[in-house]
């Protein structure tokens, strides 16, 4: 991985973390506030996956981590909708 990368990546997860950070304190409604920030944990968990541990380069492994996150975060979308 190059370090541009490597630096893009961290800004993109500090931006991220400072996006959750200021919905919390929004006053939005807690359901679409719980939403998003899980929705957020998502594209930051990929991008550590994919960039961190250089998976985007990893064929089978990539898709099957990714589906598979994809999976998890949609269970706990209906768990925390549900509740």
């Amino acid at each position: 991985m190059t370090p541009a990368r490597l630096i893009r990546a961290w800004g993109a997860l500090a931006a991220l973390t400072a996006f959750s950070t200021a919905l919390h304190f929004s006053g939005l409604s807690p359901l679409i506030t719980g939403c998003v920030i899980l929705v957020v944990a998502w594209i930051k968990a990929r991008l550590v996956l994919l960039d961190y541990l250089e998976l985007r380069g990893v064929e089978g492994w990539a898709g099957g981590v990714v589906m598979s996150l994809a999976a998890l975060i949609a269970l706990l979308l209906v768990l925390f909708v549900a509740a």
